[in-house]
């Protein structure tokens, strides 16, 4: 046995020889390079159906002795950059004034040795430049009538993005087209001469904040019928199709006075024109707001109210419809601080709602900023002006003649007020107290310009009631808007 094993083992010996004799020690085998592949193959279209210029590609390595650590991708040729993802979204240039234009994108697969695949997948992508769209808002469009400053909105969007925008374009009329930046939406046109009638240029504003350029627009027809058109131009030169508004009456400015109501009774109105028309010898321009809110209070009624030297505001303290309890002077009030601010002159009729009789809606309320008031009474009851009036005019207004009521009926409800300078007090009542009420009779003062003179003169009660005295109410009116305001 022991002779038997020792040949055995020899002969073990002598196959491991001849087997090793027959192996070839030298280097291993080199490093294969990676494979790389998208997801799609080609993307077959026909030229209507080609893709638009912002495209999302997907592709895949493999390697046959290592692994994949990331990618190279190259777009018509350009540049190799490296990324680790295995999907990209890519926004495509057109070649200028192409509508239309094939994007040759290269892939390659790199491994973890660093070699690259050195057939890269490629893939030929078809694409289509989309035209942008262009078309005015018409929530809030430009109403049928408006005066000579007038705004509008618009939306500008491109398939491609809104990035690929170049300019947007305006046309007023016949005029020449105005160009504006793609980031534009918003714009404000003020007559040139706000006063005369036929076709010249006008302000251009733009922004909520009315930021004047330095170009005016051409076309706009005073004191007629007008329509803008509205194109716009993507970074390739397609052009949107143009939009139109519709058609609308721009009507001139013919005083240097706006008398502006606010109120819903007729007698208010009949009794104020009939006022005004003995009074205001260079006549008036006459702004139903209740039935013709502005489109935009801001810029637009605030640029409104720049054309004008003077203005009467008269109304009943109804809120505006849909807008909870927000009055018509509180809605105006910016624009009267601004106007009032610029040099304006105001003479303001209102009355105030049992909603002001709590003193956290009146600290919110704007009104008790531009005005002379400073605060109403928050006592229980009501403070009354008696059948007959009357109102006594006090500090300069003392030789004033004394207003009275009609005779028809008591006021109740009113409203005297706090002022912020007992100063300047124009108007006290005799009042009559009713459940406990107590407060100020003061029911009119004025506010100053830098320059002293008067630039404000407010009335908490409805200066039409006081029709007692026709020839008082009108005196009253001359003597604000003929020689307080004269200035």
């Amino acid at each position: 046995m022991k002779n038997v094993s020792s040949v055995r083992l020899a002969g073990y010996v002598l196959m491991l020889l001849v087997l090793t004799a027959g192996c070839d020690m030298g280097q291993p085998d080199a490093n294969q390079p990676p494979d790389t592949q998208f997801f799609v193959e080609e993307i077959p279209l026909p030229d209507s159906l080609r893709l638009n210029t912002v495209v999302s590609l997907y592709w895949l390595g493999s390697d046959p002795d290592g692994y994949v650590k990331g990618y190279e991708l190259s777009v018509d040729g350009g540049e190799w950059l490296y990324t680790t993802s295995t999907d990209s979204t890519f926004r495509f240039d057109l070649t200028d004034g192409n509508e239309l234009d094939d994007i040759m994108v290269q892939v390659r697969a790199v491994d973890n040795l660093g070699l690259a695949d050195p057939e890269p997948a490629e893939l030929l992508v078809p694409i289509r430049n989309r035209p942008p769209d262009a078309s005015f808002d018409d929530s809030p469009g430009i109403p049928d009538t408006v005066g000579p400053v007038f705004s509008f909105t618009w939306t500008v969007t491109d398939l491609e993005g809104d990035f690929t925008l170049d300019s947007i374009f305006l046309k007023l009329n016949e005029g020449a087209w105005y160009a504006f930046s793609p980031d534009v939406e918003f714009v404000t046109l003020l007559a040139d001469e706000p006063a005369v009638s036929g076709e010249q240029f006008a302000r251009v504003y733009v922004g909520g904040q009315a930021d004047e350029l330095a170009a005016k627009i051409s076309g706009l027809i005073n004191g007629g019928s007008n329509q803008l058109f509205l194109q716009a131009r993507d970074i390739s030169g397609s052009m949107s199709e143009v939009d139109s508004s519709r058609i609308f009456f721009v009507k001139n400015q013919n005083s240097d006075l706006l008398v502006i109501n606010g109120h819903g009774r007729a007698a208010a109105s009949n009794t104020t024109r009939a006022v005004l028309d003995a009074v205001a010898t260079d006549g008036y321009d006459w702004l139903d707001i209740r039935d013709n809110l502005p489109s935009f209070w801001d810029p637009t009624f605030t640029l409104y109210l720049q054309l004008y030297g003077r203005i009467y505001w008269f109304d009943d303290g109804t809120p505006i419809a849909g807008q909870g309890d927000v009055y018509l002077l509180e809605q105006a009030a910016n624009s009267f601080q601004a106007y009032l601010n610029n040099g304006g002159k105001l003479m303001v009729s209102t009355t105030f709602s049992t909603v002001f009789d709590n003193a956290a809606r009146q600290a919110q309320s704007l009104i008790f900023d531009f005005s002379p008031a400073d605060s109403l009474s928050s006592a229980p009851g009501q403070a009354r002006i008696p059948r007959g009036g009357p109102l006594a005019g006090v500090g300069i207004f003392s030789e004033q003649d004394t207003l009275f009521k009609d005779n028809l009926s008591l006021l109740t409800g009113a409203d005297p007020f706090y002022p912020k300078n007992p100063e300047n007090v124009l108007f006290e009542a005799d009042l009559v107290e009713v459940g406990g009420w107590t407060g100020p009779n003061t029911v009119a003062a004025r506010s100053t310009f830098t320059n002293n003179e008067t630039n404000q003169v407010f009335f908490s009660v409805e200066l039409h009631l006081f029709n007692g005295d026709i020839d008082a109410l009108e005196s009253l009116f001359d003597r604000v808007l003929n020689d307080e305001f004269n200035w």
